[in-house]
C-alpha cells in the first residue's frame, strides 16, 4: 500500500539493428507527470545508457524496467494444451507463457538467460514478446473475423493470424538484408502529453495481459526465399554507374523501397505456407492490420493492396511507448 505515495517510474528499452531507444514515464496516482525518450548509437548497455537509466531508477523505489524481446528464437503457438504444443513447434528448450488460456508465446531459455546477463547491471523486470505488443495494440480489432496482424520492426516481422481473439497462426521473421538508416547522434525528447522476469519451466495459465514476462522462442526459423524480383532490384541498384548515383535523399528512398519489398516477399511466402500447411485450417485472408514501428513501411501497404488484393489498415506504433503501456497493465 505504501507504493501509492511514491512515484512510479517505467523505463522501457528497444534495441534495433543500429541503436538503443530508452523511453521513460513518471506516473503519480495514475497521472503521467513526465515523458522522456532518448536514442543512443549503441546496441549494448554502455556507460552512457546506464547513467541515463540510473538517473530515473534513483527517482523512486518503485521503478520497472522493460525490454522488447529481440531473440531470433521466439514465436507463438495457437494452444496452451501441453499435449498439443509439439504438434506446432519443438519447445523443449523454450520458456513458455499461456495467454488468456488460449495461445502461448515462447522463447529460447538460453537467449533469455543471455538477455538477463547483458542487463544484469540494471536488472530486467519485464521482457515482452512482440506478439504480446501486437495483441495489445490491436486488441479491439482481434475480436472480429479472421485477419492478419503484422508488427514491423527494424529487422523483424511478427506475423499473426487471429480470429475472435484466438490465435490461429504465427511466425517471427528475420529481415536478413535489413537497411540501416542511423542517426548516430543521441537526443532527448521531452513529451507532454517492467513483467516479472520469472524462471518458467512449465506453461503458466494467466488472464490476458496479466503477465507477459515469459518470452517464447523459435528453435528454428524457416528460411524463406525472396522473390527473384527482389534480387533483381538489388542487382540493379548495385550496378549503377557513378554518374547515375543517387543523392542522399534518393538513396534513402531506394533503401526503403527495397526493404519494404523484402518485407512483402516474406509476408507473401509466409501466407502461402499458412494456406498449404496441413497443421492449419486454411481460411482465406482478406484483411491486414499493420503496426509499423520503423516509420518507413508505407510502401508495404501498396504492395499488399496491389499485388495481393488485401484490405490494409496501417498504423504507426512507438515500440518503446507500447512496451510502457503493456508494463502498466502488469502493475495494475
Amino acid at each position: 500500500m505504501l507504493e501509492i505515495f511514491y512515484l512510479k517510474v517505467f523505463i522501457n528499452i528497444v534495441v534495433d539493428s543500429s541503436q538503443t531507444t530508452v523511453y521513460v514515464e513518471n506516473i503519480s496516482k495514475n497521472r503521467v507527470l513526465n515523458k522522456v525518450e532518448k536514442v543512443f548509437s549503441t546496441l549494448i548497455l554502455n556507460d552512457e545508457v546506464y547513467e541515463f537509466i540510473l538517473k530515473y531508477m534513483d527517482e523512486s523505489p518503485y521503478y520497472y524496467i522493460s525490454i522488447l524481446n529481440s531473440s531470433q528464437s521466439q514465436g507463438a503457438i495457437p494452444t496452451c494444451d501441453k499435449s498439443k504444443l509439439f504438434f506446432y513447434e519443438d519447445v523443449s528448450t523454450s520458456n513458455l507463457l499461456c495467454i488468456n488460456k488460449k495461445w502461448s508465446s515462447y522463447t529460447s531459455k538460453n537467449e533469455l538467460l543471455s538477455l538477463e546477463q547483458r542487463y544484469a547491471k540494471i536488472g530486467l523486470d519485464f521482457v515482452f514478446s512482440p506478439f504480446v505488443l501486437l495483441a495489445n495494440f490491436f486488441k479491439k480489432e482481434m475480436t472480429k473475423e479472421i485477419a492478419l496482424y503484422i508488427l514491423l520492426e527494424d529487422k523483424f516481422i511478427s506475423l499473426a493470424i487471429f480470429q475472435h481473439s484466438e490465435l490461429v497462426y504465427a511466425q517471427y521473421l528475420y529481415l536478413e538484408n535489413q537497411v540501416e538508416d542511423v542517426n548516430l547522434l543521441t537526443y532527448d525528447v521531452d513529451l507532454d502529453e517492467g513483467i516479472d522476469l520469472e524462471d518458467i519451466d512449465a506453461i503458466e495459465e494467466i488472464d490476458m495481459f496479466d503477465d507477459f514476462s515469459d518470452i517464447e522462442d523459435l528453435d528454428n526459423i524457416d528460411d524463406i526465399d525472396e522473390f527473384s524480383d527482389a534480387q533483381d532490384i538489388g542487382n540493379d541498384i548495385s550496378s549503377l554507374d557513378a554518374d547515375d548515383s543517387f543523392d542522399g535523399e534518393n538513396s534513402q528512398e531506394t533503401d526503403t523501397f527495397t526493404a519494404d519489398y523484402q518485407r512483402f516477399s516474406l509476408i507473401k511466402n509466409t501466407l502461402n505456407d499458412f494456406y498449404n500447411n496441413e497443421k492449419y485450417e486454411s481460411v482465406f485472408i482478406e484483411n491486414v492490420f499493420i503496426a509499423d514501428g520503423t516509420g518507413n513501411g508505407g510502401e508495404l501497404t501498396s504492395y499488399l493492396k496491389e499485388e495481393m488484393f488485401l484490405t490494409v489498415t496501417f498504423r504507426n506504433i512507438n515500440l518503446a511507448s507500447a512496451i510502457c503501456d503493456t508494463a502498466k497493465l502488469e502493475i495494475e
